[in-house]
């Protein structure tokens, strides 16, 4: 399917690569196998295959050493063996950076072109409508608009850098077979890398690794509005917040001795000098400030603390006497109340008696209607179950007779057809043994091709196993050290766990003791009513084999009947074949004895349809009395079953119960311990 889907983009990348004859052999190769069904699914399956592994040759990570020579300069790069890892040295700056945007198209290309799109507000142009929110927020940024002045700013030794580093991506471009998996699988290009490119690249980055903008952003806002003093208190401003000191991973020392200090750099640094010096002045002016409004609070503050301590004693004298006051009222309230609440928890006892004995006579009323409604529902549906099971058997009943007589009919028109069928086939096995010809010289040339491939592929494989061996190794030494870990881990679990364990396994034993008797005398008397269920329903059974197999004989009987008719008819049908005059004869008295055997099995078919009737009304009422005994040791059942619930619900609450006191003994040694 992705072979003929991925067809016209093939087409155009393989044949400018001089490539045409392998597509057009693939393609002839298809139309030869049309006419071959066994290996059409075969050679399909094996399409995918080879379409990967020619993509992973093309696209393969580079290894080695690779030197780039230019008009501004020679690079090297070198990859490193295990990883991959490219480490690039030239004799200029441009050179390196050519060398560089060379590295990353050979092994980010996808990312790149990503980026790109996403940045300038076009990530819908490859993902599709999903995209197009991302785009508008995109393009609100205007982060193109950014990059057009920031390129006007560009000194021509840093714009020289970047033209370089645009010249080395768009190199391996023309260098390239094919395009990475994803750009095929997608059907879309890459267009060559420029300056304006690498500059909306680095906006983009630099606004996602920007985490405070939200918070500049309000710290402005709220100082247009409401003044920097509240800015600064909603929404203060600390060094350690900033990332102006952290915008670079490589140190100042470094950059000096690389060379690599520009006139900006210095220009910024002295500017951040002289803020320093503003912002210690304007510190310690606002010091000197502070303590003197200190000192007037805590003057301020002395005096209202001696004004509240007078008040505060003043309300307390007054509070004392009012509690007082209160608490001698109290106790007579309470007296009063503790009489009310007597009598009326009295009368409250009385009227829950009364609603219970009502609520027990409703339910005990409500029990027995619908038992009587259960018991009219089961007899309206067994009474309308033997209406519909009789008029299936009476259906059933003409459907056989009607087909036994197609039967008849159509054994004899069967004799006739196999006389034109036997010419018939002799034609075809002819005409197979031609088809099989030519099948079999077209097979032997498939079979060559697929063992063509099936060699390249073998010898695939055996690279393959050769490195998942490797890593095999490497897995299982990790492994290893892994269990040893491990091991140590639970041997602290286990003994920690042994501990806890014999705890529970005492209080366990003991609960376990109580249970297992009251749940053996339980299990005893279901025992005993499930051995009672058993015989019964084993001899049931046996009734029901005994009719089953009366139901076959009269099938066998039945059946012997016709096969002694039809070796009669062609018996019969030999003897018209001497004479003429025979044959009128002989047709007379076949028809004779037509009519006398078809009246004979009428009678018997008959006798044998009143006999299977009578036998299913037997079986219908036995069926009926089985029924009901079985509903009635399902009631049975399900009475045990509620009784060894009721059973078990209740050593559950003497558990809990036992539980809740030997805590409460153990919480009781505890205090007395303390």
């Amino acid at each position: 399917f992705f072979f003929f889907q991925a067809e016209d983009g093939i087409r155009d990348s393989v044949a400018s690569r001089g490539l045409g004859d392998v597509y057009k052999r693939q393609v002839h190769g298809i139309q030869i196998m049309e006419g071959t069904g066994k290996y059409v699914c075969v050679f399909l399956l094996l399409i995918p295959i080879v379409l990967f592994v020619s993509l992973s040759y093309f696209q393969r990570p580079l290894r080695g050493h690779r030197v780039l020579n230019t008009i501004r300069g020679e690079a090297t790069i070198k990859y490193e063996e295990k990883h991959g890892m490219p480490y690039i040295t030239g004799t200029t700056r441009e050179a390196v950076a050519f060398a560089l945007g060379f590295a990353h198209a050979a092994d980010r290309l996808w990312d790149m072109n990503v980026k790109r799109a996403v940045a300038a507000g076009r990530a819908a142009e490859i993902f599709g409508e999903e995209a197009i929110g991302l785009d508008k927020y995109m393009r609100s940024l205007q982060l193109e608009k950014a990059t057009e002045k920031s390129e006007a700013v560009l000194t021509p030794e840093s714009k020289a850098w970047i033209e370089a580093y645009a010249e080395g991506i768009n190199t391996y471009l023309d260098e390239m077979v094919m395009l990475p998996i994803e750009f095929q699988i997608l059907r879309k290009g890459f267009a060559h890398w420029q300056v304006q490119d690498s500059l909306l690249v680095l906006k983009f980055m630099s606004f996602t690794i920007a985490c405070n903008w939200q918070l500049v952003t309000l710290r402005t806002g709220i100082a247009e509005k409401y003044g920097k003093e509240l800015a600064e208190r909603l929404v203060p401003y600390e060094e350690s917040n900033s990332f102006v000191e952290q915008l670079s991973i490589v140190k100042d020392e470094d950059l000096e001795a690389m060379g690599l200090e520009s006139d900006e750099l210095q220009t910024l640094k002295q500017s951040q000098k002289a803020r320093e010096q503003e912002e210690k002045q304007s510190d310690q002016d606002k010091a000197a400030q502070k303590l003197a409004e200190q000192l007037e609070q805590e003057r301020a503050a002395k005096e209202q603390e001696m004004k509240k301590k007078v008040e505060e004693e003043q309300f307390r004298l007054a509070k004392e006497e009012l509690e007082r006051k209160k608490a001698d009222e109290r106790e007579k309230e309470e007296e009063l109340k503790a009489q009310q609440d007597k009598k009326k928890k009295e009368e409250q006892a009385k009227l829950r008696k009364e609603q219970e004995e009502r609520f027990e006579a409703e339910r005990k009323k409500k029990e027995n209607e619908e038992k009587i409604k259960l018991e009219e529902a089961l007899k309206a549906e067994a009474e309308r179950l033997k209406k519909e099971k009789e008029e299936k058997l009476r259906i059933e009943e003409q459907q056989r007779a009607e087909e036994e007589r197609k039967k008849i009919e159509e054994r004899v028109r069967i004799l006739e057809i196999e006389k034109i069928e036997s010419e018939k086939k002799k034609k075809a096995d002819e005409e197979k043994l031609k088809v099989e010809e030519q099948k079999r010289t077209e097979a032997e040339k498939a079979r060559l091709r697929m063992e063509e491939q099936l060699r390249i592929e073998a010898e695939n494989k055996q690279k393959r196993a050769e490195e998942e061996r490797e890593e095999l190794r490497r897995i299982e030494e990790a492994r290893l050290k892994k269990e040893i870990i491990e091991k140590q881990k639970a041997e602290i679990k286990q003994r920690e766990d042994q501990l806890a364990r014999e705890a529970e396994e005492k209080l366990k034993k003991e609960k376990e003791a109580k249970l297992a008797k009251e749940i053996e005398e339980s299990i005893q008397a279901s025992k005993k009513n499930k051995e009672d269920l058993r015989q019964k329903e084993q001899d049931t059974k046996g009734k029901l084999n005994e009719r089953a197999q009366k139901r076959q004989e009269v099938r066998e009987s039945t059946q012997e009947l016709l096969n002694k008719l039809e070796n009669r008819a062609k018996e019969e049908a030999g003897k018209q074949r001497r004479t003429v005059s025979e044959d009128q004869l002989a047709r007379e008295a076949e028809e004779k004895l037509k009519k006398e055997k078809e009246a004979k099995l009428a009678k018997e078919i008959e006798e044998s349809i009143q006999a299977s009737k009578k036998n299913k009304e037997d079986l219908r009422q036995k069926e009926q009395d089985t029924k009901g005994k079985l509903n009635e040791r399902a009631q049975k059942r399900q009475e045990v079953r509620e009784s060894t619930q009721e059973l078990l619900n209740k050593l559950e609450n003497r558990a809990k119960e036992e539980a809740g006191k030997q805590r409460r003994t153990v919480s009781e040694d505890q205090l007395a311990r303390e």
